[in-house]
């Protein structure tokens, strides 16, 4: 490394006391999810804060994210905000396939954590699916967890769905585009968590990319970008009705729903 050269870390705050060692102003800390999350285990919490004000800078996905480190003294200068960035060339030459089956899609992992409402989606769908019998529920995305998914096998099978939700398990990224712009709309239900509150669904770039409608909760900065009925259907999280009832209304507005993500192309 040359004298002039500066150090981004992208992850791996493991590494942060050493690059801070032989670089202390030229280091700079690349951040997506709270902290308080993925506490360091090779060195004591309150060090591995203290070096958060000897960067010189530190990246961040959301504004949330921003004024966690600034309550805990690092300069606001210091912190930047860098909202997801995706490739909108995915979806440039991806057509909507007419005769593709009604479904909504879910895009990520099947696991035991809560990070993005894999139940509460499910539970929805089960409502939802009372009205409109003749969809179904595609959640794509690898399979972290064969007990949890029989979990929510069990779940759907008691209540006569389980016919009706596809587990694709993990598929090749080319093939995601054309999955979202089949679908009917793309649902996100995060809960209203820590996770939530400080970081940002980098996949909702993609759900908006895709021009198919988007119904998600209003957790974290979500409503700086998006608003209510206009470029997304924004829902209470947790709130199990209040999601079904969004994913109802884009199944009953057909005419209405379609072009409303495209509002908000310009935010990308």
């Amino acid at each position: 490394m040359k004298k002039e050269d500066r150090l981004l870390l992208y992850g791996a705050a493991e590494y942060l006391p050493l690059l801070v060692w032989i670089r202390r102003k030229q280091t700079y800390f690349e951040v997506t999810e709270c902290p308080d999350l993925f506490k360091p285990r090779t060195y004591p919490w309150r060090y591995y804060k203290s070096l958060w004000k000897r960067l010189n800078g530190i990246f961040v996905i959301s504004g949330n994210l921003k004024q966690y480190f600034v309550d805990y003294g690092v300069s606001p200068y210091k912190v930047h905000v860098i909202n997801m960035i995706v490739d909108p060339k995915r979806f440039e030459s991806v057509q909507r396939n007419p005769n593709a089956e009604k479904y909504i899609a879910y895009c990520g992992n099947v696991n035991k954590d809560s990070k993005d409402g894999v139940g509460d989606l499910i539970a929805s769908f089960v409502r939802y699916h009372e009205k409109y019998s003749d969809r179904k529920l595609y959640i794509i995305g690898p399979i972290v967890s064969q007990e949890q998914k029989q979990e929510y096998e069990e779940y759907l099978r008691l209540y006569k769905a389980l016919d009706s939700v596809v587990f694709t398990d993990s598929v090749s990224p080319t093939t995601i585009p054309q999955y979202f712009v089949d679908a009917e709309m793309l649902v996100l239900a995060r809960p209203d968590n820590i996770q939530a509150k400080y970081g940002f669904p980098t996949k909702l770039g993609e759900y908006l990319l895709s021009g198919r409608p988007v119904v998600l909760t209003d957790v974290g900065n979500i409503t700086d970008f998006l608003k209510d009925g206009v470029s997304a259907f924004i829902a209470k999280p947790g709130d199990i009705n209040c999601i079904s009832d969004k994913m109802m209304e884009v199944s009953a507005n057909p005419e209405k729903t379609i072009l409303l993500p495209l509002q908000e192309k310009r935010w990308l």
